[in-house]
């Protein structure tokens, strides 16, 4: 302890005095204690310094979140647009489907008519075969009734 020097140099002073400079030398021992436990102006200037450095820091944050909330907005905005443009596909999908839907249909009906077609066909060409019989049997009939004549 600081004050053992000024202790032993009380002991030969009157007993009522020695009490008074005790609780003297008390009290400013509880103050010197006090006064080192309280911030040195050192410490406080380095206190200061590192709060104007996480001042700096904060306002670095705020910056750095307004453009963070920028950029959201902008894919959000990004985002919008792109489920537009999918409903707008799935719109023309289904337009797509329907009209893929009438022409698997009008192809079974043109298929059907090229079927027809086709049986016609063969009943005309059947008819044209009995047709250029009967001709030349009409021919022949005629031959011969030339012949005859």
């Amino acid at each position: 302890m600081r004050f053992l020097n000024v202790i032993r140099m009380i002991d030969d002073v009157d007993p009522p005095l020695r009490n008074i400079l005790l609780d003297i030398l008390e009290a400013i021992e509880l103050q010197y204690e006090e006064l080192s436990q309280q911030v040195t102006k050192t410490e406080f200037n380095e206190l200061k310094e590192i709060v104007a450095q996480l001042a700096e820091a904060q306002e670095r944050t705020e910056r750095k979140v307004e453009e963070l909330a920028a950029a959201q907005e902008r894919l959000s905005e990004a985002q919008e647009r792109t489920e537009r443009r999918l409903e707008e596909l799935a719109e023309a999908q289904a337009r797509t489907e329907r009209r893929l839907e009438e022409l698997a249909a009008a192809q079974a009906r043109t298929e059907r008519k090229v079927e027809e077609l086709a049986a016609a066909q063969e009943r005309l060409s059947e008819a044209q075969e009995r047709t250029e019989r009967r001709l030349e049997e009409l021919a022949a009939a005629q031959a011969r009734t030339e012949r005859k004549v």
